[in-house]
């Protein structure tokens, strides 16, 4: 035991490439007492090799312990006479024990992490690559299945939007083709042709609008495969001719995309300005609820909800005794008239009223015009309820 405890120092300073060879080592040594029928040396080297593995980064160990595995499964009957597994473990977790004697603060620290960081990035950086490969190859099938397209004629044009049978069974028996050609018939290999196949068609419209796009430069083109398109629309450059006789989206499925982001976002930048407006704005009544009231009326018209709460906000007007402020004096003796402060916010209302009128039209869709419809109606019912009280 005396020389085991010099000798775990020396362990710890190993690198992990070390760590695992002496646990193979180990192994290596199971496997030659069990073809020697020796079954005390093979449980005491399996016990030595189960301690090493417990000293092998986490990631590394998987390979090693399947290893270990293998080789006592290769000779049950010498199994059945070694040490019992129990032991072996409780020897393994007593050293493991022995070398984990803190928490990992620092993953740098750690023997073999820079390394394992290295394998890891290397392996990051070619499946970056291959994605990007898969991507650059889903538009090259595209583009060929595209070309396909041109010369496949339908009502005597070319089927652009692989309405007729024939465009349809071009990408079917491309496929079908590859597969067959493949040694690898196996069940991942199918998957990865069904991904490969669903990246072409996702890809196919964005392909497709770049190759209309290009029709406005390319003449020869347009004169072999396109000359009833532009002579139906003269009046248009090529491109929109062909867009308008085919009846084809002028943009692609990326760029929709890029652009419902970029609306999104946008959107998302109004709706906070508005609500920093409206809370201003609520800010600018004496009568925190009767503010709160208004701007929760123009937030219905503007079809959002507001999270502006009155009652969350400092409350010391509430306490009673005027204003010391030097405001109190807008309500005046006469308690018919309005008072300054009431204009400015009737003001503010009408420009926001006025901002509605060009972004109502803008909605879309019959939903959210009766939800508009239905939001307007409850802000002009509470501006109405509100004039009553004046």
């Amino acid at each position: 035991m005396a020389t085991a405890k010099k000798a775990a120092p020396a362990a710890k300073r190993q690198t992990a490439e070390e760590k695992v060879k002496a646990a193979y080592a180990a192994i290596a040594n199971v496997e030659q007492a069990n073809a020697g029928g020796d079954a005390e040396a093979a449980a005491t080297w399996a016990a030595e090799a189960a301690r090493l593995i417990k000293t092998i980064p986490v990631a590394q160990r998987e390979a090693v312990t399947l290893a270990l595995g293998e080789v006592q499964a290769a000779a049950p009957a010498v199994a059945e006479d070694a040490a019992p597994a129990g032991d072996a473990e409780a020897d393994a977790t007593e050293s493991s024990e022995l070398v984990t004697v803190a928490d990992t603060t620092d993953y740098a620290a750690v023997a073999g992490m820079p390394e394992l960081i290295e394998a890891g990035a290397a392996k990051i950086a070619e499946g970056a690559k291959q994605f990007a490969a898969g991507n650059t190859l889903a538009r090259e099938i595209a583009s060929i299945l595209v070309d396909a397209r041109v010369h496949l004629i339908h009502n005597g044009a070319p089927d652009l939007k692989a309405v007729g049978n024939p465009a349809k069974m071009t990408s079917r028996a491309m496929f079908i083709s590859a597969l067959e050609q493949s040694e690898d018939r196996s069940e991942d290999t199918r998957t990865a042709y069904e991904k490969l196949q669903k990246a072409v068609q996702n890809v196919i419209p964005d392909v497709l609008v770049d190759y209309v796009r290009a029709l406005d430069h390319s003449p020869e083109e347009v004169e072999e495969h396109f000359a009833a398109a532009v002579a139906a629309h003269p009046d248009l450059t090529p491109s929109e001719a062909v867009f308008t006789y085919h009846d084809l989206p002028r943009k692609g499925r990326a760029e929709l995309m890029r652009e419902a982001r970029a609306a999104k976002k946008l959107i998302a930048l109004e709706e906070a300005a508005a609500e920093a407006e409206r809370k201003a704005l609520a800010g600018t009544f004496e009568d925190k609820k009767e503010g709160a009231a208004v701007v929760a009326a123009l937030a219905a018209v503007e079809g959002e909800r507001v999270s502006f709460d009155p009652e969350a906000e400092d409350d010391q007007d509430d306490q009673g005794g005027a204003d010391d402020s030097g405001d109190a004096g807008d309500d005046g003796d006469d308690k018919g008239e309005s008072t300054p402060r009431a204009f400015n916010n009737l003001e503010k209302i009408t420009e926001l009223i006025e901002k509605l009128t060009g972004n109502a039209p803008k909605v879309k869709g019959d939903v959210q015009r009766k939800a508009l419809r239905a939001d307007m109606q409850k802000a002009a019912d509470a501006l109405a309820a509100l004039r009553l009280t004046i």
